[in-house]
């Protein structure tokens, strides 16, 4: 069987369409759910922005400290050299 390149074309594009279609409603969808959230419960909004600023500066003061620690090993641990026979 024989197939005609140019009858799937239309086919495919037309699907391609309709993917785009729903792919936009979708959005359009979880953009409205947002807006539903942070009408309904704004403060819990906001208490999660504050709770994600805090988690980051957090990660970020242990990374710092084990960043210092790890330079405090450094400095009583120098590298030894090895001797000679």
């Amino acid at each position: 069987m024989v197939v005609d390149e140019h009858d799937e074309l239309p086919e495919a594009t037309q699907r391609e369409a309709e993917l785009k279609r729903q792919i936009d409603d979708l959005q359009g969808q979880v953009t409205g759910l947002h807006q539903t959230r942070e009408e309904t419960n704004p403060e819990l909004s906001s208490e999660f922005q504050i709770l994600r600023e805090k988690l980051i500066t957090l990660q970020a003061t242990g990374a710092d400290r084990r960043e210092a620690q790890y330079a405090r090993i450094g400095e009583s641990n120098p590298p030894r050299r090895e001797q000679s026979p």
